[in-house]
């Protein structure tokens, strides 16, 4: 299940997301250096998964619903909040985008 497929476009904006335009929960873009979710726990990869998975658990009065993702659905959707922004790879040097795609350095 993807990003759009779960719904998140409904209530959240988000580059690069096609029809991601609602405007009841915050912008999805850049997710990953914010300090808080939900204003109520550290923003970590783990927490973004728990989140995902149960919003009422971090929240009892949050507008945001249960996604009905699993859990490795909900990892999926965390690491796509937590990547870097394509500018920012784009403007890194070679070495350092081929390890941030996962690739390693060349031996000569």
């Amino acid at each position: 299940m993807s990003i759009k497929q779960s719904g998140c476009p409904a209530c959240h904006t988000s580059a690069g997301i096609a029809g991601a335009g609602g405007r009841v929960g915050p912008p999805l873009t850049g997710v990953g250096g914010r300090s808080y979710l939900a204003g109520r726990i550290s923003n970590t990869p783990e927490h973004m998964i728990r989140w995902l998975l149960d919003p009422q658990s971090v929240d009892s009065l949050t507008a945001m619903p249960a996604t009905g993702l699993t859990e490795l659905e909900a990892r999926d959707v965390a690491a796509y909040l937590y990547r870097p922004p394509v500018t920012e790879m784009l403007t890194q040097p070679i070495r350092h985008r081929a390890a941030a795609l996962g690739g390693g350095q060349r031996s000569t």
